[in-house]
């Protein structure tokens, strides 16, 4: 693998581990929280993430953009524990994608 990508798949860890570590502090009360009008709760902002975090590893994947093969329920938004094992999937997803 060449520098470039591994400093990428790097850079997105970091990332991926930043907005884990504010999924965890969060109860299930506040991911029912919302930031402003017409947005959605921290929950779904959370599973929305997931969502097209799924739908970049499928688009590399197949070379092809398309709607998501994987679909979330929308109840994950409003429990925590279901988030986050969400969360460590798709994590780990992209990174084997570009390691190969």
């Amino acid at each position: 693998m060449n520098k470039e990508i591994s400093r990428q798949i790097e850079n997105l860890k970091f990332c991926q581990d930043l907005a884990m570590d504010i999924l965890k502090i969060l109860t299930d009360e506040q991911l029912d929280f919302t930031v402003g009008k017409n947005m959605g709760t921290l929950g779904e902002q959370f599973r929305h993430m997931a969502r097209v975090r799924l739908q970049y590893s499928e688009a590399i994947e197949n070379k092809k953009v398309e709607s998501t093969k994987e679909t979330i329920d929308p109840s994950v938004a409003k429990e925590k524990e279901k988030l986050i094992e969400l969360w460590e999937k798709v994590n780990q997803k992209i990174p084997q994608i570009l390691e190969k």
